[in-house]
This record gives C-alpha cells, sequence and structure tokens, in this order.
C-alpha cells in the first residue's frame, strides 16, 4: 500500500482522464466574469495653472497620469486619470473569491526614492456615477502606490470595495489614477492604455466562489477513482 499513490497515477486509463477533465471543466465552467471600461468610460483630465489650456479627454489610446512643477504656479501641469465600470450585467448576490482591477501600465517614472509615480483610489460611494468618466469622480480610498512598476499588466485587488459597490446597489465601479506632488520639484507619473487603444484594455475581474455541487462533483470523481483502483488490485 505504500506505493499507492503512484501506482493510482499510473493505471488511470484515457477514459478516466478524460471524465475527470470533464467534471473538473463543470467547476471551470463557472469561470471569471470580465467587464472592460469603454470609451466614455476612461479618460483623463488636463490642469494647466495659470492658463487656459484646461480640458478632458476621453478618446485617446492611453492615459498620462502625471504632475510637472519646475517652481512656479504656472509651471504646473498635471493630469488625473478616472475609470467607471458598469456593474448592471452582475448578480448582485453572488459572492466573489476575488475582484481584480487590471491596467496596462507603461512608462511608470518618478524624481527620486522620496516619491512615486501616482496612485490608484477606489470611490467609496458611486451612487452618483453614470458611465462616463467626464464626471470626474475622485476616489477617496487609496488601493496602491505605484512604484517600481515594469511596463506590463498590473493587478489590483479590489474584492472588498467593488463587493461593497455590489451591495450597496451601485451601478458602477468608479476609480481614480492620481498623480504624485510630493515634494518641491516634481516631474512623476505613469500611463496606462485606454478602451480606444483598442488593446490592453482596463478592466475589471470576477472571480466567483466555485459552487458547492461542482466541488462536490470534482471530490466524487477522484473518490469513484481510487475505488476503481482498489476494486482492481
Amino acid at each position: 500500500m505504500k506505493t499507492l499513490s503512484t501506482s493510482f497515477f499510473r493505471i488511470i486509463s484515457s477514459a478516466e482522464i478524460a471524465a475527470l477533465l470533464i467534471i473538473s471543466g463543470m467547476q471551470v465552467a463557472n469561470s471569471a466574469t470580465v467587464i472592460a471600461s469603454t470609451s466614455e468610460g476612461d479618460g483623463f483630465f488636463h490642469n494647466e495653472l495659470g492658463t487656459g489650456s484646461d480640458y478632458f479627454d476621453s478618446l485617446s489610446s492611453a492615459i498620462g497620469v502625471s504632475y510637472y512643477f519646475s517652481g512656479s504656479s504656472s509651471s504646473v501641469n498635471q493630469n488625473t486619470g478616472f475609470l467607471q465600470f458598469a456593474l448592471g450585467s452582475l448578480p448582485i448576490a453572488e459572492d466573489y473569491s476575488s475582484i481584480i482591477l487590471n491596467l496596462y501600465v507603461t512608462n511608470s517614472y518618478y524624481l527620486d526614492d522620496s516619491t512615486s509615480a501616482g496612485y490608484v483610489r477606489h470611490r467609496t460611494n458611486s451612487s452618483t456615477a453614470n458611465g462616463l468618466a467626464s464626471q470626474r469622480l475622485e476616489g477617496d480610498f487609496q488601493m496602491l502606490e505605484i512604484k517600481d512598476q515594469l511596463d506590463g499588466w498590473l493587478a489590483i485587488d479590489v474584492t472588498s470595495q467593488v463587493a461593497n459597490d455590489l451591495l450597496s446597489g451601485y451601478t458602477h465601479s468608479v476609480f481614480s489614477l492620481n498623480y504624485n506632488t510630493a515634494g518641491y520639484f516634481r516631474n512623476s507619473g505613469f500611463t496606462f492604455a485606454t478602451a480606444d487603444s483598442g488593446v490592453n484594455v482596463p478592466n475589471l475581474s470576477f472571480t466567483p466562489v466555485p459552487e458547492p455541487s461542482s466541488t462536490l462533483l470534482l471530490s466524487l470523481s477522484i473518490a469513484g477513482l481510487g475505488i476503481g483502483y482498489r476494486r482492481r488490485r
């Protein structure tokens, strides 16, 4: 019997493996739901102090969150990013094992180690959100400080925050991407792809808690294969 585990895996037939994969697939079938941002749902506000060059941009393929200051108020340039994700298609009562905000970040930069590139913040009360990033709704709960971020996907765990949005009956989950103003002379920020880029679109990924019935079926299938092994012995 001490060779049970090794022998067990050696004698499983191809038919048994196929059956196990099918039953395992029942659990995977209830897989992650991905909600991507839209052209209207992501954008940034550009502000230049002392000038009339303020505008909102929802059509760029990338959002550059940044802060630049070289010593006078007229030199201040700052970009703030905004994201809104529609939650209307999700079953509110369903529990999720994880909810991840995915951003494809490029060009993360900051002047020195005393600061960082910027922040990702969630809005606790999104009751007024209508799906348009142009509302410029700011986040009030800091999820992440971006620093030493390599180019590529950044996965941020927002499970409790977005679950609260669902439980509160909010139609949208709202985030802001904020620059860092630390220090006197400062040049910092980061860039990420938007819905208008057509690739690497910001998204929320919802992974539901496995259904008990699926987990039970998987366990029974494994147990059944074990019984079959013992009978052949």
